[in-house]
Parts: structure tokens; C-alpha cells; sequence
């Protein structure tokens, strides 16, 4: 039902784990993407699913730390060109070890830039499309368990009536 929902909304099951509890319930947890346009949609059909326990609906704006991400790459991309035209320059690098530490320089400008290349295709993803996390549970299944305590005269005398008493209950 759920995966019909969710298809039925232009969206996708990204992920889905089962585990069972004590007691032999299971609990499902999945996580759905879905356009934003269609999340207060499909998050109130998700609860048509049955009994909702809690939720919580939180949004985040991600505008300056794209901005502030954008502006690091530019910078990085603008020393990584000053580093190429330094090593095209051969008169201003005129040893062996200056070359080596401009492109130690430029391996390590690059990486970053990198780095924060992915980390704006991955906020891309999270701005396009809605995230649901989905947590299913079974009912419980309890089967009753005590646990007593007698205070008796004798364990003779107590052995013989416990003895007794499960001959009459066979």
C-alpha cells in the first residue's frame, strides 16, 4: 500500500529496512522521496496506512550554505588557476622543488574543490526532491509470564503438594 502511494505521487521508495522486536513484532522503516509539491500530499495518505503514533515535519532552508558553498568553489577555482599558470611559467619555477610544491599545492586545490562540488550535488538532491521516513510496527504480540514466590514450612511438605497438584492438572 504504501509503495502505491508513493508511486501514485511521482515518488520512490529510497530505502527500506525490516527488524524484529521482542516479542516477534516486526518493525519497518522506509524512506520515501517525492517532489516537494506533492509531500503534504502523500504524507497525508501515508496516514491512511493505519494508527499514527507521532510525527514530526521539519523543513530546513539550505540557501546560505549553497551561496556560502558556490563562494568557496569560485575562490578555490580561481587559486587553482593561478597554480596552473605558475607551472606554466617556467622562468618563476626554476627548481624541481618549487614545481613539486606548486602541485602539491594544486593536487590540494583541487580536492577541495572536489569535495565541495559534491557537497552541493548532494544539497541539489535533498532540494529537489521531499524526504519521508516511515516507520511501520506491527502490533504487539504478548504471551502471558509470571513469576511467584511461596514461603512454606518444609520443602518436603512443599515438593509433595506441588506434586499433587500437577498430578491433578496432569
Amino acid at each position: 500500500r504504501v509503495e502505491q502511494i508513493v508511486q501514485e505521487r511521482s515518488g520512490f521508495v529510497a530505502d527500506g529496512s525490516t527488524r524484529e522486536e521482542a516479542g516477534g513484532a516486526l518493525v519497518g522503516r522506509i524512506v520515501i522521496r517525492v517532489p516537494p509539491e506533492r509531500f503534504e500530499e502523500t504524507f497525508t495518505a501515508l496516514k491512511t496506512v493505519g494508527r499514527v503514533e507521532s510525527e514530526n515535519v521539519k523543513a530546513a532552508d539550505v540557501t546560505a550554505q549553497y551561496v556560502d558553498l558556490e563562494a568557496r568553489i569560485h575562490s578555490l577555482q580561481i587559486t587553482e588557476e593561478r597554480l596552473r599558470d605558475l607551472i606554466a611559467n617556467k622562468s618563476f619555477v626554476d627548481k624541481i622543488a618549487s614545481l613539486l610544491e606548486v602541485e602539491k599545492e594544486l593536487n590540494r586545490v583541487r580536492t577541495e574543490i572536489e569535495q565541495f562540488q559534491g557537497q552541493l550535488r548532494v544539497m541539489a538532491d535533498r532540494v529537489g526532491l521531499s524526504t519521508i521516513v516511515l516507520t511501520l510496527r506491527e502490533p504487539g504480540r504478548t504471551v502471558p509470564s509470571a513469576s511467584l514466590s511461596v514461603e512454606v514450612s518444609t520443602l518436603d511438605e512443599a515438593s509433595q503438594r506441588l506434586g499433587d497438584l500437577l498430578a491433578k492438572t496432569d
